[in-house]
């Protein structure tokens, strides 16, 4: 038994680390291609650090969602040798719980998309203070950027009460299975037992019943507990997907309001080699400018006012081009 356990947490684990790494890898790739102006309010750290753990944490038990079924089904049948049709009982506990269950999950679905989004929005700006900390500090800001970020910081923890409310009452639905389903299985039983069999439940009869509805209901609770989980994985995915859904916009979409030419170097191999070795002979069956830009536009939102206009830029293959003067992490941020 502990072997297979060790085995079964072992491959659980090994399960969990592909799909981290998968979902990690997706993230860096889209982040890679997609451009500063088509990218949303969902960031890369928030996804990284917030929706890729939830996934891995709640995929731990994801093998328990099939299994808990197998169990249930096996407990109904060993409890009906037993007390017979007051099995049933039970299960129409189960099933009630279940019903009310589902909205409940819903709700804490959508209520911990709209968390983590206000968690989003604290790291961004916590982010782009950090990266701008020297003018903070330079124009006296200190204090103010202190209290907006309090202030997001109890935004997202009062937006938090509503899934943690919705968490506490999924708790209390999955224990009540386990607290009702002997009252009224026993309920049931002493009626059948009176009105239609004329007996009586004997002592190591209701023993064995109390073993196998306990046997029931540890189950059902793990189902009921997980199914809000893997509806807020369901979040994440979706929150994910639409994530790469940017860059894939991106790519498809048109890049500029200019006119630009890009060769496409993704599939080309890189290796460091000697700058003589690396350049390119020139003839005229090959390209000559692998960047080149006529009356260009470039903005941070598409919905902004362009920062950069009319750009004409032209760089040849294999030469070393060095960009100087104001504005250059603007310009390399253009050419993504």
């Amino acid at each position: 038994m502990k072997c297979s356990t060790a085995l079964t947490s072992y491959q659980s684990a090994r399960f969990v680390a592909r799909v981290k790494g998968g979902l990690i890898g997706l993230v860096y790739q889209e982040t890679m291609k997609a451009r500063t102006a088509d990218l949303g309010e969902t960031t890369a750290i928030a996804l990284m650090g917030t929706d890729i753990e939830r996934i891995g944490f709640n995929f731990l038990q994801i093998h328990e969602l099939w299994a808990s079924v197998i169990e249930i089904g096996v407990a109904i049948w060993l409890l009906e040798q037993q007390v017979f049709l007051a099995c049933l009982a039970p299960v129409v506990v189960i099933l009630i719980s279940i019903s009310i269950n589902v909205p409940v999950s819903r709700s804490a679905k959508k209520a911990q998309v709209a968390w983590i989004e206000r968690v989003q929005a604290r790291l961004r700006i916590t982010t782009s203070v950090l990266d701008n900390m020297k003018g903070v500090k330079m124009l006296g800001l200190s204090t103010i950027v202190s209290n907006m970020i309090r202030k997001l910081r109890e935004v997202e923890i009062q937006t938090s009460k509503t899934y943690r409310k919705l968490l506490v009452w999924n708790v209390l639905l999955s224990e009540c299975p386990q607290n009702i389903s002997p009252l009224v299985t026993f309920g049931v039983t002493v009626i059948i037992s009176l009105y239609w069999k004329n007996g009586s439940l004997l002592t190591a009869q209701a023993f064995t019943a109390i073993a196998l509805i306990n046997l029931l209901t540890t189950p059902v609770i793990q189902l009921v507990q997980l199914m809000p989980q893997l509806l807020q994985c369901v979040g994440s995915f979706e929150r994910i997907q639409e994530y790469a859904n940017y860059a894939n916009y991106a790519n498809d979409g048109p890049l500029h309001d200019g006119s630009a030419k890009f060769s496409n170097l993704a599939d080309s191999s890189i290796s460091l080699q000697p700058l003589f070795q690396a350049l390119p002979a020139r003839d005229d069956n090959h390209e000559k400018h692998v960047i080149s830009l006529r009356g260009s536009s470039f903005a941070w939102k598409k919905s902004k006012t362009p920062f950069l206009k009319d750009i004409n830029l032209k760089i040849s293959r294999g030469s070393v081009t060095l960009c100087v003067g104001s504005a250059k992490q603007c310009v390399v941020s253009a050419l993504r």
